[in-house]
């Protein structure tokens, strides 16, 4: 073999090598937005609903992953969350600015504590309809329940990985 068909041949290999040893440290497969997250989530109950409804999450960070705080959002259910500014109700639109109704949340946040491994929240779902105006002047309607669309859970972990915030959405069942 020449030494530039050995050389080649090395580099394929190391190229090989280095994509082998990503796929075997990636992330997880998100429910929805980001195609990898940082934690492994558990989301209890996401059904039978109502408004006021406490949903307790639980993040675990994956090894190899700092997970820096977590934020969750109430947000129309065919939103897709893939930026910071698609989570900010008025640059997006996409998600609930204010409480649905006085017992729910538009917002909950949570920063986590050195070694950065875990994270816990509650948010209170609200039914409801609210009408609000982006700062780009578009009138926004965005209704939850029985009788309105779809909404969802949408997440933002702030972590060590790709921009620092990726995004995860959880379906909710409102009755």
């Amino acid at each position: 073999m020449s030494n530039r068909r050995a050389i080649r041949f090395l580099s394929l290999l190391i190229a090989f090598a280095l994509a082998a040893s990503l796929a075997v440290t990636a992330a997880p497969a998100a429910n929805a937005e980001s195609a990898l997250i940082p934690a492994s989530v558990t989301i209890s109950p996401l059904t039978g609903l109502v408004d006021g409804s406490e949903i307790s999450i639980h993040a675990e960070a994956i090894e190899g992953y700092a997970l820096y705080g977590l934020t969750a959002r109430l947000c129309k259910g065919t939103a897709v969350i893939d930026l910071a500014d698609d989570f900010i109700p008025s640059k997006g639109g996409l998600c609930i600015a204010t409480p649905l109704s006085s017992s729910s949340n538009a917002k909950t946040s949570t920063a986590t504590a050195p070694p950065y491994s875990s994270a816990d929240l509650t948010f209170k779902v609200g039914v409801g309809e609210q009408t609000f105006t982006t700062q780009y002047g578009d009138s926004v309607t965005i209704g939850c329940g029985p009788t309105q669309s779809a909404c969802k859970l949408v997440l933002e972990f702030q972590a060590n990985i790709g921009n620092g915030k990726v995004y995860s959405s959880y379906a909710l069942g409102l009755q």
